[in-house]
Parts: structure tokens; sequence; C-alpha cells
């Protein structure tokens, strides 16, 4: 299949998502909708999926692709078990994956994820947080209903 024309039927999947999500609230997750709003790869939310192909067929088209999701979680719960708080700063953060407003907004994306899905404790995020860029201010806020535009 074409990456376009997975890249359709992703588009197409992500607003059904998200406007579930601002219908319904309840009946999606708020970490999977923003993942779905930002198109990121779920990592939390597709073992089904990989489970059913063996793959995540969306994969191609994602913004920040399952690999590098896991490679992110992988290095921030290994900073995390550490207590390495100075290496969990933000700058630091970026340094460790390509300099300086190379992956800025993907990582801030990564780390809005997995704290909605709470996989870390307040003490990593608040190490995170320490002279944080201000596009990064989101992480400190929910994730709600009126967080989704469908325009």
């Amino acid at each position: 299949m074409s990456k376009e024309l997975v890249a359709a039927t992703f588009e197409v999947k992500r607003f059904h998502i998200m406007e579930a999500f601002k219908r319904d609230p309840g009946s999606i997750s708020a970490p999977l909708a923003f993942a779905y709003d930002k198109r990121i790869a779920p990592i939390e939310h597709n073992h089904g999926v990989i489970e059913a192909y063996g793959f995540d067929p969306f994969d191609a088209v994602y913004v920040v692709n399952n690999d590098m999701m896991k490679k992110i979680a992988d290095h921030l719960n290994k900073l995390w078990m550490a207590e390495d708080w100075e290496a969990l700063k933000f700058s630091n953060l970026e340094d460790a994956f390509g300099g300086y407003k190379t992956m800025r907004m993907e990582l801030v994306y990564a780390i809005n994820y997995f704290k909605l899905c709470a996989l870390f404790d307040d003490a990593f995020f608040a190490a995170v947080m320490k002279m944080a860029p201000s596009e990064a201010s989101g992480i400190k806020r929910p994730y709600g209903p009126n967080d989704v535009y469908l325009d």
C-alpha cells in the first residue's frame, strides 16, 4: 500500500478518534486521543494491533514512530531509575536526541504522552520541566476534549 494511502487512512482514523473523544471523553483515553492528535505512535495503546498484524500499519506516517517512542521511553526510564535529575533536564534530553531544537516538539509530545499515561512520577516531571522551553509548558496540563480541534 502506498504511503499516501496509509496516511489518508490514518487521518480518517485520527478524525474518528478525536471526534469520539470530544463527544464522549469516557469512550477513549486521553493519552490515546493525544497521541493521535499529535500524530505520534501510541506505544502504550497499540499492543493489540501489533499482536494482530505483527506491526503497526501507521508506523510510517507517525511524526514520532514506534521505534523512536521506545528509544525515548527507554532513555527516560533509565535516567529516572538512576535518579539522574540533571540528565533529565529538558535541554540535556534535547542534547541526547540530536541537539538544540533538532527534535524539540517530538520530545515534548512524547513526554506529554508519557505523563498522560502516568508512566513516571512527579520528581521525574519536575526534573524534565526545570528550565524547559516554553514549548514544553503543555506537559504540565491535562488533555481533555476542549484541547481537540477538528478543523
